[in-house]
């Protein structure tokens, strides 16, 4: 008695075995985006993002692509509330530093402090550097505002208190603005946005300036606001559905498939 093997139903099914197979790998993406602001910001502030983790029943987790958007504005106001003529007001500012990031995973805020190197009067660069943010140079970025000084107009008072006018100014500067998009795909960086709770993700930031008004009746105020936004997007090999599997169980049977003759 002799033994065939059908090749070409053989080879047909190897085909749509690799067709089936091809498939199954092909990858599906599911985003989550939080975010918050404008508000009022200062020293070492920090604003925890919560982002839906990765549900693993829906396959298996390949990569993480986070998108960070951010700014830090500042605005600086003056009004000359004198009814007198004269020389007018001065407003000097002298400096103005900032900065603002996404920490990495593993870093705690509040183990930062202020963010600022007294009595240098500088950005602690022991908080700056790469490795305390996420996508290390991508996560974080510095700014500052050039020194001026402003006189306010000599005609005194023009009867609005609007920081604007005759008798008043107000300075606004984009300090910080960052646009970027960080791929993870490490281990450590997998399993921690695998979870059934929300995952959660850190900003920081800071800012301080000097300044000094010479003159005496006069209202000033400085404000410094931040916002941001940030938005996972889990690429994953999903799980096949029932049918496929079950179209791939036939393909294997077709594999020992034999006829006798």
């Amino acid at each position: 008695m002799k033994t065939k093997t059908t090749v070409a139903p053989l080879a047909a099914t190897l085909i749509a075995f690799g067709s089936l197979a091809g498939g199954a790998m092909a990858q599906s993406t599911v985003t989550y985006t939080d975010s918050y602001g404008p508000e009022l910001t200062g020293q070492g502030v920090s604003h925890a993002y919560s982002l839906q983790g990765f549900d693993s029943s829906l396959g298996t987790l390949q990569s993480v692509s986070v998108s960070y958007s951010s700014e830090i504005d500042n605005d600086l106001k003056f009004e000359n509330l004198a009814f007198v003529y004269g020389s007018g007001y001065v407003y000097e500012l002298q400096f103005f530093k900032a900065g603002m990031g996404l920490l990495a995973l593993d870093v705690d805020p509040s183990s930062l402090g202020g963010g600022i190197d007294f009595p240098s009067l500088s950005l602690d660069s022991s908080v700056w550097q790469d490795s305390n943010f996420l996508g290390q140079a991508a996560g974080y970025q510095l700014g500052s505002i050039a020194p001026f000084s402003k006189l306010s107009r000599p005609n005194s008072y023009d009867g609005v208190t609007d920081f604007a006018g005759t008798s008043g100014f107000t300075e606004h500067s984009d300090v910080v603005t960052i646009n970027s998009t960080i791929l993870l795909n490490d281990v450590d960086s997998l399993n921690y946005f695998t979870s059934s709770s929300p995952v959660t993700l850190n900003d920081y930031s800071t800012g301080f300036s000097g300044y000094k008004v010479a003159g005496g009746n006069n209202e000033y105020i400085e404000e410094t606001v931040r916002s941001g936004t940030v938005s996972v997007t889990y690429n994953y090999i999903p799980v096949p559905e029932p049918s496929s599997a079950l179209l791939l169980g036939f393909g294997g049977l077709g594999l020992i498939a034999r006829r006798r003759r």
